[in-house]
């Protein structure tokens, strides 16, 4: 999350309250790349998510905007396997999205082929076009369900994912899984909506999901 529409993250607190049944508390991660301060507004969205910890990035000054914002998102990785219990597997949520209302009954029936490393419940634009996900062309990190083992799996092996692989829209991580033998996959359609009408990573464009069920 960052502090650049706390209206837009208020939405999302309020949308993701109404689907938190049945998960721990969310470990939530503050991006001050794009940000110099937080606004009152903007904390109390944060505090609308009752959070079990608010971790903070600071803007990386070796990197540019791009990288930092990257960064933050392999910090995050690394944050929630800190925080959650060993037998847990990582929801990984932007701040800009609502959910369907279909998104917990789906969260809750989700079972995991042999050798998945992630299941994303967005769909930008028209989607994937099948379900199992083609790595190099996956993009749109908004909720994105990673098994756990995947998530260790990034975190553990960050030098040689960053080594091995420019930063993209995928954040490196389904290249870098697919590398690994992960299999990468989509649901059929998608059970969150992006609100923001600019992207930070996509020149100011949206990538409004066509495929959304509300």
């Amino acid at each position: 999350t960052c502090d650049r529409d706390p209206e837009i993250t208020h939405r999302f607190a309020e949308s993701f309250r109404s689907v938190r049944g049945g998960m721990e508390d969310p470990v939530v991660v503050v991006d001050l790349s794009g940000s110099c301060k937080l606004s009152r507004a903007f904390l109390d969205a944060l505090a609308a998510l009752d959070p079990k910890v608010i971790a903070i990035h600071a803007r990386q000054s070796s990197m540019s905007f791009y990288e930092s914002v990257q960064d933050a998102a392999d910090f995050a990785l690394a944050t929630v396997l800190e925080e959650s219990g060993e037998d847990c597997d990582c929801l990984f949520l932007e701040d800009d999205i609502v959910f369907s209302s279909r998104f917990l009954e789906q969260l809750r029936t989700t079972w995991w082929e042999s050798g998945a490393g992630f299941l994303t419940f967005y769909l930008p634009g028209d989607g994937f076009a099948s379900r199992q996900v083609d790595p190099e062309r996956f993009y749109g990190t908004q909720c994105v369900l990673f098994a756990r083992d995947a998530v260790e799996c990034l975190v553990r092996e960050r030098a040689d994912m960053h080594a091995r692989f420019p930063p993209g829209d995928d954040i490196r991580w389904s290249r870098y899984l697919a590398s690994k033998g992960y299999k990468l996959y989509a649901t059929e359609e998608s059970h969150v909506q992006h609100l923001s009408t600019r992207s930070r990573l996509h020149d100011d464009a949206t990538h409004a999901s066509n495929r959304f069920v509300p």
